[in-house]
């Protein structure tokens, strides 16, 4: 029978079709008796023709469907319909691997651990029952929206001819192999299966190793212009060594790699299970790896960034990190935990430690007495969503979107474990604004405030959501409110000060800020967003004196060093401007702000124009990328217009600044960059009256005297008449 939309199919309403190929097709249905979406896997014919090959793809089916993990893909069962065999599992909502990987783009190896991590785990449960998957390779990696690695395919490559080329890189399929011939897609298999003979524990250790090594180098370690010569490769070719290709990988994280890729067998990891002992050694002993994760991307070119928002960018970042808990101080930062906690006190031990998450070592500290309190006690709403915030902040240091990923199931789980808790409602609306939903994020955050009015987290997180719709007084009055409600809170003040600065109210920003600093000596965060609005002041000395003190309290924090180089630029000192913003990029690697600060200072430094246009270039993808979550952003719509301007794309970036200018009301620093798109698009009365605008609510005029795009409107004689209120 034929299937089509609406059509049943072995007591599944088939809804849509998923994907197609060789193997058969996928469609997405429902299980109407259990009320249930699911896959269905469509075999083909010649996957069931022969009744003994049906015999063992059932007998193997059986066993996949018994690996219980959450790392694995559930076979719910293999059966038929008529003449036609199908086999229904688990819907995933996320993206294969392969659709994810790029040449130009690897994975950063503290991002690459996590993940595989997860693989092992679910790896290692098959191995423990005796199965061996047989085909590892991207396109049967998937990985979901909610942060999870998910194992495709389980025991069910024997009985059907191999894909005709080297990967299926778009599908999800099953992907089964003839028994008795050389099994798995062949740039991923062992050695030992390349010869035709038995594959183990040890040939998964292999794939596995290769899938690695591509993550972390952005290319196979095995490759070449047919077939034959691919498996002339595997059998017989050593990789080239993986830091020649990302020099950034520590050693540790290399040798690891490598052992996966001996060719001996037993030269290799056991299996899956001692695989992921060793992964786990190297991330719980290598203090480098959450520094070191952010800044390996590409080697050729380098990887390069920075942000078009000079001192708002600290803000924003300061906006971004300063997620808030409403925590009261119960612990102090540095107490030490006793070796077992209640669920009460662990949960106030991690409070103390998320409090001053200036310090990232608290927050690391947090998640390792969280997550094993979360696994004794999984039905505690108030540690889920407490270790929620923690990986919110991960995913905010690090701009590492496993992070965010991790932060926004723990959430979840936290509201359906209990409705009634504010905290877990406040959780899930910070991770929903992260992930552009900020209609469901506005609709959590006003449950959380009507169970707890008095809640100043929730009272800073609706306001942030307001502040990002240009919702300007419903804010002001919001991050007001939050102050009040915990007047010995530093981080309510940081947040009023990012509204006051966004606003140009700078010396109201500095006054804030300087409260803070009473209740919180020596915060990082606090400091270097200090700079910014001594910066925007004119108050340069100052300026500086923040910035050092925050680089000599933790040299990580990627935003200092991009507000340090945006300082720098302005100043005309583009050379150094892009030393600092290079190391901004290699922290944080996926901010589109850094990427395109970067492409500026390139842009205007002597030698280094020719660098300009690929940090540009990933500035547009990366800001495409935020846009697609939010389109209503016009701070990165108009970066998004400036980035394309600057790249000699002018129509794309019209079209975008028109979108921008028919936003109700705009930030000072997006009239700003209105103007630097109409000057670049030779369009004088458009630039002036941007910049007229930006000037008149206050915005710094040091920046537009300073701007070298602004060079010649600066020269127009209309220009002396755009003057700006006297600054606070």
């Amino acid at each position: 029978m034929a299937l089509a939309p609406n059509s049943r199919f072995g007591g599944y309403l088939v809804l849509d079709k998923l994907g197609a190929g060789g193997m058969g097709v996928v469609w997405r249905a429902v299980d109407t008796r259990l009320d249930r979406e699911v896959a269905l896997k469509v075999l083909p014919d010649s996957a069931t023709a022969d009744p003994l090959r049906l015999e063992r793809l059932v007998r193997e089916a059986k066993a996949a469907s018994a690996l219980n993990h959450p790392n694995i893909v559930t076979i719910y069962e293999i059966n038929s319909d008529g003449d036609q065999h199908f086999i229904a599992m688990e819907l995933i909502h996320g993206r294969a691997l392969s659709d994810i990987l790029r040449p130009s783009l690897p994975f950063p190896p503290g991002e690459t651990v996590r993940y595989m991590i997860q693989f092992c785990d679910g790896l290692a449960k098959a191995h423990a029952a005796r199965i061996v998957h047989r085909d590892i390779k991207p396109s049967n990696i998937m990985l979901t929206d909610d942060g999870l690695v998910k194992i495709l395919d389980f025991g069910l490559a024997k009985s059907v001819p191999e894909p005709s080329s080297l990967e299926t890189t778009h599908t999800s399929a099953v992907a089964l192999t003839v028994a008795g011939v050389v099994m798995g897609t062949i740039p991923y298999m062992a050695p030992e299966q390349a010869a035709g003979e038995p594959a183990g524990a040890r040939s998964d250790v292999f794939s596995t190793g290769v899938v690695l090594y591509e993550m972390l180098a952005g290319v196979r370690p095995f490759d070449g212009r047919s077939r034959a010569a691919v498996l002339e490769a595997v059998l017989r070719a050593d990789p080239a060594p993986l830091q020649s290709l990302a020099p950034a990988v520590p050693d540790e994280l290399a040798d690891i790699v490598h052992t996966c890729l001996r060719k001996a067998p037993e030269a290799r990891y056991a299996n899956a299970g001692e695989l992921a002992i060793h992964l786990r050694s190297f991330e719980r002993h290598s203090s480098s790896v959450q520094f070191r994760h952010s800044t390996v991307v590409a080697v050729e070119p380098p990887r390069r960034r920075r942000v078009r928002q000079p001192v708002a960018v600290g803000l924003v970042v300061l906006a971004l990190v300063a997620a808030g808990y409403g925590i009261s101080r119960l612990r102090t930062a540095d107490a030490p935990a006793p070796a077992v906690a209640s669920s009460a006190e662990t949960l106030r031990n991690a409070q103390g430690y998320l409090q001053r998450y200036d310090r990232k070592e608290n927050i690391d500290r947090a998640i390792q007495q969280l997550a094993p309190a979360v696994a004794r006690e999984p039905s505690n709403a108030a540690l889920r969503a407490a270790l929620a915030e923690a990986f919110l902040l991960k995913y905010l240091n690090l701009s590492d979107r496993t992070w965010l990923q991790q932060a926004s199931a723990s959430a979840r789980e936290a509201v359906n474990a209990n409705d009634d808790l504010a905290a877990a409602h406040v959780a899930l609306g910070k991770t929903l604004v992260e992930n552009g939903q900020a209609e469901q994020a506005t609709a959590e955050l006003q449950r959380a405030l009507a169970l707890d009015p008095l809640s100043s987290p929730a009272t800073v997180a609706l306001a942030r959501v307001y502040l990002a719709q240009q919702r300007k007084q419903e804010a002001g009055e919001l991050f007001m409110k939050a102050v009040q409600l915990a007047p010995d809170d530093w981080f309510p003040m940081t947040w009023l000060s990012v509204f006051y600065y966004r606003d140009a109210r700078y010396g109201d920003a500095i006054e804030t800020l300087r409260k803070a600093q009473t209740l919180s000596a020596d915060n990082v965060v606090i400091l270097k967003n200090l700079g910014p609005a001594y910066y925007a002041s004119d108050r340069y000395a100052e300026a500086a004196a923040a910035w050092q003190r925050a680089l000599e309290l933790d040299p990580t924090m990627f935003s200092t060093w991009a507000n340090l180089g945006t300082a720098r630029y302005f100043q005309g000192q583009y050379a150094t401007a892009a030393t600092a913003l290079r190391k901004a990029v290699d922290l944080a690697p996926n901010n589109y702000l850094y990427w395109g600060n970067l492409g500026d200072a390139y842009r205007w430094a002597e030698g280094f124009r020719n660098q300009a246009g690929d940090a540009y270039a990933h500035a547009i993808r990366l800001a495409q990328d935020k846009l697609a979550l939010n389109s209503k952003d016009t701070d990165v719509r108009s970066s998004l217009a400036v980035y394309l301007a600057k790249s000699g794309n002018m129509p794309a970036a019209l079209t975008e600044i028109a979108q921008v200018e028919r936003t109700p009301s705009n930030t000072p620093e997006t009239l700003f960059k209105t103007a630097i798109v109409h000057e670049l698009a030779h369009d004088r009365e458009k630039a002036l009256k941007a910049l007229g605008g930006a000037l008149r609510v206050g915005f710094a005029r040091g920046y537009v005297e300073n701007e070298p795009e602004l060079a010649d409107l600066r020269s127009d004689p209309r220009f002396a008449g755009l003057t700006s209120p006297k600054r606070q």
